[in-house]
């Protein structure tokens, strides 16, 4: 049973690390901060239910606790997919996230509805499913493919690159807890007994640290560079790289100045087909500043007017 448990207690130690980086970050949303407090939560009951701290009623409580807290969880990556997308303005569906997952866990609680009462596995003791068990199923699958859509549909329709990209980052961190989610849902569901505690706890923490990552760093570059290049992006990456540049030194302010303009330039005379005038109208510059701009880079204009 030892061995069993350590999973359970590393992921749980990975979780306290990421709330101590958290707490240190700037800019560390509430709702992210949350999350991860809930997830710890969530992971020591499954170390205390695999530890067989508790006896009798007692280890069914602790069980129950367990599931009345994964609700909370769900809930949590529903309302950080909708802030990251940008969507966290949707307070009556926020709301009506954390009141729904008030009440499942309530009945996961004082009810048999849920969790009828739990049963040894040898190495841990799992649920008695309830007549009502499949809520929990459904309230599962349900939130993890709803963030993923959020998270999607933010991608698609960011405005800012930094939405756009953290939005990636949780598609990304999500998968393996929705993979390892559904696979423990279907081993169940196929009636082996089985312990989620094995593999969702690390699964879990996966999605933290990724989900830190773009708290507090954003990867402007990382995740973009692997998808189908596109013109905007490209010119967003190279502008990227050159901040990065510029904050460690490695080019002067008047070179960032001079490689940034060079760059918008280049970017707009594409996008409009070398049109010089739509071109200035779009950068809020006269033609003959344009073909200046490009003397002074080196960038060949033929002007194809409208």
């Amino acid at each position: 049973m030892e061995y069993f448990v350590l999973p359970a207690m590393l992921a749980l130690l990975l979780k306290l690390s990421v709330i101590f980086l958290a707490r240190d970050g700037q800019g560390t949303s509430r709702i992210f901060m949350a999350m991860v407090c809930i997830f710890a939560l969530h992971n020591l009951t499954e170390v205390l239910v695999i530890l067989g701290l508790f006896s009798g009623m007692a280890s069914e409580y602790m069980l129950r606790v367990y599931y009345a807290v994964s609700f909370f969880a769900l809930a949590y990556i529903g309302l950080y997919a909708l802030e990251v997308s940008a969507r966290g303005q949707t307070k009556f569906l926020s709301y009506s996230l954390v009141v729904v997952a008030l009440v499942l866990a309530a009945l996961s609680l004082m009810t048999n509805f849920i969790v009828a009462g739990a049963e040894s596995i040898g190495y841990t003791i799992t649920a008695v499913r309830g007549p009502y068990y499949f809520v929990f199923q459904a309230f599962t699958v349900f939130m993890y493919f709803a963030a993923m859509g959020i998270l999607w549909w933010g991608y698609l329709r960011a405005s800012k690159q930094q939405v756009q990209i953290q939005c990636l980052y949780s598609v990304v961190a999500i998968l393996p807890m929705v993979l390892a989610s559904i696979a423990v849902l279907v081993i169940m569901q196929l009636g082996f007994h089985f312990s989620a505690a094995l593999i969702i706890p690390l699964a879990s923490s996966a999605f933290l640290i990724l989900t830190l990552r773009s708290e507090t760093v954003h990867g402007l570059t990382d995740i973009g560079r692997f998808l189908k290049p596109s013109e905007r992006r490209l010119t967003a990456n190279i502008v990227a790289d050159l901040t990065t540049q510029y904050l460690s030194d490695e080019v002067s302010l008047k070179e960032a100045k001079d490689q940034f303009e060079r760059q918008l330039l280049q970017h707009n005379l594409d996008r409009f087909g070398n049109n010089v005038s739509k071109t200035a109208r779009v950068l809020g510059m006269k033609r003959t500043t344009i073909y200046s701009m490009a003397k002074k880079h080196g960038i060949s204009v033929q002007d194809k007017e409208s």
